[in-house]
């Protein structure tokens, strides 16, 4: 600007003029700088500062674990609110974060600070070991090969479940750890679908009526399953992006829903979260998960498509050839097992989550995925092909579970195995020759998909969606599930059913494979 001075004294004037240079001395002001969007690694810092006479030109800003031993960066901007995002960060970690505001005039505001802490990594992913390669499935439905950090490999909440492959060409199915409950409606539930009113709940608190006292005496042939996915080693669920809860809890705000983590992944019981000694249903440590053979085994320990499951085996020698797996697979850091109960409820419940139950295998010469698995994806677990077979038709499928004291020649392996975490030993009844002492004899096992979602044990088509519902007596002890292809609307992911454990026709087997180590994966692969 300019300005101007005349001076007279009545008879002479005199003027003047000069230039005036405005100077700014009035600092910039930030009023709030607020974490946004925090992730494991990534966080943004939204900024909002006044506007002054120079305007705005620039921000400085710094961030570490050490503030004092942080770097000074800077970001070009003119706006008075922007946002701030940062990269590689380290989960579970706590960070501080300053910025200040720099205008025209080079006047810099007073350094504003904060602190946040980025969120920890849920370890869910499925553990690839040395042996086995991911596989999916491209658009025309064959089979490629693909690597762990496929983002598309799997997205459990879209039906879309792991998938890998052996050497020999046998493919494997992951299930994810997970905490669940049941809610039981006095009407029928379809799809997993609800409606009426609620009598029950299967959950952290055991069996409970609708008031949440304890109880069995309500039906429980119409319920619906609800799953949580959890850390690969602690108790925490999700919800949206973020783990919120602590499943060992009953009720509140960490536990509302009173889910319950599924057995088959934990080495706690329902009732105190203490080792069970009386027969495992479970593991020995908290695990992320296991791998499932996609169908039915055949001869040659191999789980493929279009063959014939393998049958005349004993209780006793699925139980051996179980443990063989990881290592004629060439399977490093593992174990593997013929399929327990706890495992084969642990693969119901998800698939009832997930809405529809698989259509049944009707082959009467127990051929696997029904010749065609492509073909045939409505028979597998999910609808679609990245679900597992055979779990409803084809041929019953022996399991490594039976009654605590009752034994035949067939299941020496099982017998001698019984305190272990291979085999899943069940209670017998006052009189263990009767199928509902027996059952009546294990109301508080849980997990296993059976007493849960059935109305009595005694070979009655009285389990959910009309499956057979027939426990272990005194000369038939070893379990059995899926029913066969001649069981029609009997057979099902929850029949169950007994056989001696000895060589038949209608009797196949079921592999898993679980690994001691496990594996980092972000939120995002499961959102």
């Amino acid at each position: 600007g300019s300005i101007s001075a005349t001076v007279t004294d009545g008879t002479n004037t005199l003027t003047a003029n000069a230039s005036i240079t405005n100077v700014d001395n009035i600092i910039p002001i930030i009023l709030t700088s607020t974490a946004k969007n925090i992730t494991q690694q990534t966080a943004d810092i939204n900024v909002v500062t006044t506007e002054n006479l120079s305007g705005i030109v620039k921000y400085m800003y710094k961030y570490g674990t050490d503030i004092n031993a942080a770097v000074w960066a800077e970001k070009a901007s003119t706006a008075t609110t922007i946002d701030i995002p940062l990269t590689n960060l380290t989960q579970l970690t706590a960070y501080t974060f300053e910025v200040k505001a720099v205008d025209k005039a080079g006047n810099e505001s007073t350094v504003k600070q904060i602190q946040f802490t980025t969120l920890e990594e849920i370890k869910f992913k499925p553990v690839i070991a040395a042996g086995l390669t991911p596989i999916k499935w491209n658009s025309s439905n064959a089979v490629i090969t693909t690597t762990d950090k496929d983002t598309e490999w799997f997205n459990y909440q879209n039906k879309k479940w792991a998938n890998a492959q052996t050497a020999d060409g046998s493919m494997w199915t992951w299930i994810p750890r997970y905490a669940y409950r049941i809610i039981y409606y006095d009407t029928p539930v379809t799809d997993n679908v609800g409606s009426g009113n609620i009598i029950g709940y299967s959950d952290n608190r055991g069996l409970v009526d609708a008031s949440g006292n304890p109880s069995t005496s309500f039906s429980r042939l119409n319920g619906r399953v609800e799953v949580v996915f959890l850390g690969s080693t602690n108790f925490k669920y999700l919800e949206g992006t973020n783990y919120v809860g602590d499943v060992r809890k009953t009720g509140g705000t960490d536990n509302p829903n009173n889910y319950v983590v599924h057995p088959a992944f934990s080495a706690v019981r329902r009732t105190g979260y203490t080792k069970k000694v009386d027969g495992n249903f479970g593991w020995d440590a908290e695990i992320s998960g296991f791998w499932v053979s996609k169908f039915e085994m055949s001869k040659g320990c191999a789980s493929k498509s279009g063959v014939t499951s393998e049958r005349e085996i004993t209780s006793s020698a699925i139980f051996d050839e179980g443990k063989k797996i990881a290592a004629t697979r060439k399977i490093t850091d593992g174990d593997s097992m013929a399929m327990t109960n706890t495992q084969w409820g642990a693969v119901a419940y998800l698939t009832k989550a997930m809405g529809k139950e698989p259509f049944i295998n009707p082959s009467s010469t127990y051929i696997t995925g029904n010749g065609d698995y492509i073909t045939y994806e409505n028979q597998s677990t999910t609808g679609n092909v990245t679900g597992i077979y055979d779990m409803s038709g084809s041929a019953w499928e022996m399991l490594s579970a039976y009654i605590v004291d009752l034994y035949t020649v067939h299941m020496d392996n099982l017998k001698i195995n019984k305190d272990t975490k291979y085999v899943d030993v069940y209670s017998k009844g006052d009189t263990p020759e009767d199928r509902t002492s027996n059952y009546q004899a294990n109301t508080d096992k849980y997990g296993d998909a059976q007493y849960e979602v059935s109305s009595n044990g005694v070979n009655n088509p009285m389990g959910w969606s009309g499956d057979i519902s027939a426990f272990p007596f005194a000369t038939s002890h070893v379990f059995c599930r899926g029913g066969n292809y001649g069981a029609k609307s009997g057979s099902g992911v929850f029949a169950f059913a007994t056989t001696p454990g000895q060589p038949d026709d209608f009797g196949c087997w079921r592999r898993s494979l679980r690994f001691r180590q496990h594996t980092v994966n972000t939120l995002k692969y499961f959102i």
